[in-house]
């Protein structure tokens, strides 16, 4: 330890402006709300990336239940990645949709040991006509929309498309 001449008084800082007392609980709400969330974010980030591993494997590996189930893993943790930038109201949707997602993904092990091939492709079919109907059915409403509500018109001329990359069958999804 080394000691300090403390004969000498000496200023070591100027004097600093008054600090204001009323906002501090709203700094620290905000300071903990800010801390919270990069606490979360990290969480989900960190839970997406070990699901994306442990779907690699599950690949690796040729073990299709665990391909499944890490894909479902993937589709909640996308969910509350989603969420954890929405208010309450809409946060609890997102969780609800990415469930009911989550959910369809699990279902294709009970589907690959319910169907033959020839079921299986009838189904995947059947799906793929299902998919092609309801963006025709979304096309054929925003052209017939358009032309008898002009704020619509405008809305759909500022659209902002979903550019999907596993997927060709949401072509005509986008966002008014």
């Amino acid at each position: 330890m080394v000691r300090a001449d403390v004969s000498t008084a000496e200023v070591v800082h100027e004097a600093s402006a008054a600090v204001q007392t009323g906002n501090s609980s709203n700094d620290q709400d905000s300071t903990v709300d800010k801390a919270l969330d990069t606490y979360r974010g990290e969480l989900v980030r960190a839970a997406l990336a070990a699901a994306v591993t442990a779907l690699a494997r599950a690949i690796r590996g040729g073990a299709i239940e665990g391909v499944v189930s890490r894909a479902a893993a993937i589709v909640e943790c996308m969910g509350a990645q989603i969420a954890s930038d929405l208010s309450p109201s809409a946060r609890q949707r997102v969780v609800g949709i990415s469930g009911d997602v989550a959910a369809y993904v699990r279902a294709a092990t009970t589907q690959m040991k319910m169907y033959t091939d020839v079921e299986v492709s009838a189904a995947i079919a059947d799906s793929v006509t299902r998919v092609r109907s309801a963006g025709q059915a979304l096309c054929s409403y925003v052209r017939n929309a358009m032309h008898s509500d002009p704020k619509l018109k405008t809305t759909y001329q500022e659209r902002e498309k979903y550019r999907a990359v596993s997927t060709v069958h949401l072509n005509h999804c986008y966002w008014l």
